[in-house]
């Protein structure tokens, strides 16, 4: 943990093609966990539901990086935005990062302390506090306790 209280706890990775990517990962010497499918939030309302996604993990000591593929497109995809936006930058074995996580050792405290900064989070049903990004990018920064 800094002074601030943010930690980085990891960064993922979306490739289209989980197997491609988990062989070229492999290929490159990394220990990857099991497959695990992904859950969440869904737009019909379910707080905890399968989504298209699946994901591997390589663990470190502190943090992990994690390799995240559409297994199942008949389901939810929270990361269709993320693929329309960067399609080409995305190829199979070649993964875009999706996201940067970091850890926060108490949530209102670091509500408050971006708010102090003149940043509006705003906070959605199942708890992500959203952060608007002030890079040209216009992407988009999540957090939230678990």
């Amino acid at each position: 943990m800094t002074e601030s209280g943010l930690s980085l706890d990891h960064v993922g990775f979306m490739v289209r093609d989980l197997d491609a990517g988990e062989a070229r990962w492999r290929k490159l010497g990394f220990q990857l966990a099991p497959r695990s499918p992904q859950m969440g939030a869904t737009p019909d309302g379910a707080v905890m539901a399968p989504w298209a996604s699946s994901n591997h993990c390589v663990m470190f000591a502190r943090g992990y990086l994690e390799l995240i593929g559409i297994t199942d497109p008949a389901r939810h995809n929270p990361w269709a935005a993320f693929l329309d936006r960067f399609e080409g930058a995305a190829t199979p074995v070649s993964p875009c990062a999706a996201a940067a996580v970091v850890a926060v050792a108490d949530l209102a405290t670091t509500r408050a302390c971006l708010s102090n900064a003149g940043i509006t989070p705003t906070l959605s049903a199942d708890g992500t506090v959203w952060v608007p990004a002030v890079e040209a990018n216009g992407g988009i920064i999540a957090f939230k306790q678990v």
